[in-house]
This record gives C-alpha cells, sequence and structure tokens, in this order.
C-alpha cells in the first residue's frame, strides 16, 4: 500500500485503464456465489468461493501496482548489476541487451554504455518478498511440518 501512496497518480492511471466490466463481473460473481451458497451450500463452501473471488481481486490490485510503480525508465550511468530490463533494447534491428532472468550483468551495462542508449526500461522488485510469502504459506498450512524438520535436525545433532 505504500508503493500505491507513493505513486498515486500513476496507479490511479493504471485503474482507469482496466475496463469496469471485470470489476462488475468480480463483484456480480461473488454476490451471485455468496447468494446461492448461503441457501444451497455448506458454510465452509461459502467462505472458500469468497476467498477465491478475494484472490482473484487481490490479483487484479496487484498487477495494477506492478505496472503503476514498478516499472521506471533509468538513466544508463544509473543502472547496477541486478537491474531487470522491461524489454530487448534493439538498437537498427540488432539486440544490444537481452532480457534475463537473472538481471543486467556488467558486460550488458558496459555495452549499454557505448551504444547510442539515453534510458532503459527497468522493472524493480522487492527484495526477497517471495521467499517470505513461501515461508508464510508453509507456516500457516503445514505448522507440524517446521516441528518435524526440526525435531528431526534435533536427533540427528
Amino acid at each position: 500500500f505504500v508503493l500505491v501512496l507513493k505513486h498515486w497518480s500513476a496507479f490511479v492511471r493504471e485503474v482507469r485503464l482496466i475496463p469496469i466490466r471485470l470489476f462488475m463481473y468480480i463483484f456480480f460473481g461473488l454476490l451471485f456465489v455468496s447468494v446461492l451458497a448461503y441457501f444451497f451450500l455448506p458454510l465452509y463452501v461459502l467462505y472458500s468461493l469468497l476467498g477465491v473471488g478475494l484472490f482473484l481481486l487481490l490479483l487484479v490490485f496487484l498487477h495494477l501496482v506492478e505496472k503503476s510503480c514498478m516499472i521506471v525508465a533509468k538513466p544508463i550511468n544509473q543502472l547496477i548489476e541486478g537491474d531487470w530490463l522491461l524489454d530487448n533494447v534493439i538498437i537498427r534491428g540488432k539486440t544490444i541487451c537481452a532480457v534475463s532472468v537473472h538481471g543486467l550483468s556488467k558486460d550488458d551495462i558496459i555495452k549499454l554504455k557505448k551504444s547510442s542508449v539515453k534510458t532503459v526500461v527497468i522493472k524493480e522488485g522487492i527484495p526477497f518478498v517471495p521467499s517470505f510469502f513461501l515461508a508464510y504459506i508453509v507456516t500457516v498450512f503445514f505448522p507440524s511440518l517446521i516441528l518435524t524438520v526440526f525435531s528431526f535436525l534435533n536427533v540427528l545433532l
């Protein structure tokens, strides 16, 4: 939420680009499923379906945050090793620097500095978020797994 507040105008621009029908489909789908589940399905099914609907809304929100807050144009002299390119850098039909999962290398930055490119579009990220998320999921859904691993390690040591 801090990123959204920091880049509020860009976030609002991205929200306006999304068709209002998408939000209406999700909202009315959740409403329909809630009414149907209230009268015909057990309560745990209702909570499950509402959770899926809220998860879809969260995905839309995260996509908007990614597009509006985490994609920036950076001058070549501010690039550091590991920055992620959004698109390949192509000059006169020749690829100067290709998108890589590992980000820019020192050689890529040198090639970009030698070329006539002044800025490139970089996708920023927040380090370690996937690791923390995975650890949270394992802790919430498999709490005994962690205890088992630690007890196993205790036996070995």
